[in-house]
């Protein structure tokens, strides 16, 4: 099983506010390359919500570059292979809207939610969050909002489900 788990944190209400993102890269089943890039936001404001949240000040991503700026970098990891994260629909449209925001081609990639996968097969958890899954189903303890960390839970979450259902594919439990 082939994919890479991503998720972005955002500094404000805007989609296109990303100001981190972690990269989890998974090959025939194994996690080959992890990656996290704290990112300067346009506009530039972090609200206090986000903050609260993830931590990431104005101070500590002011001197960081722009997604466009780190694009080079993190294209490899998102072009032309499945993309999972968890409640998909907000980071497949951060990605979106943060590429538009930079007039950023659009590159080819399928999408699968680890949120919406793990309801389908596992059915009857109390809760189906990070914390939550990353507990009861993985045995797991991690940093939870960190962009990295969460998107590597996003990966040991699919990779879990494909091993229970015995299948090399996500798509063969669709």
């Amino acid at each position: 099983m082939n994919f890479t788990a991503i998720d972005f944190e955002t500094a404000n209400n805007l989609r296109s506010s990303a100001c981190a993102l972690g990269v989890v890269q998974v090959i025939d089943g194994k996690i080959v390359a992890k990656k996290e890039w704290l990112i300067r936001p346009m506009p530039f404001e972090v609200g206090y919500y986000q903050f609260r949240v993830h931590g990431l000040s104005a101070q500590l991503l002011e001197e960081k570059p722009t997604f466009d700026e780190v694009w080079g970098e993190i294209k490899p990891f998102l072009a032309d292979t499945t993309l999972v994260a968890h409640n998909g629909k907000f980071d497949f449209g951060v990605l979106q809207a943060v590429m538009q925001q930079y007039e950023i081609p659009k590159i080819r990639f399928s999408t699968l939610c680890s949120l919406e996968s793990a309801k389908k097969i596992w059915k009857g958890e109390p809760g189906y969050g990070l914390n939550t899954l990353a507990t009861n189903k993985l045995n797991h303890q991690f940093n939870h909002h960190n962009a990295m960390e969460d998107a590597e839970v996003s990966a040991l979450i699919v990779s879990k489900l494909a091993e229970e259902l015995n299948v090399a594919l996500y798509r063969d439990w669709e």
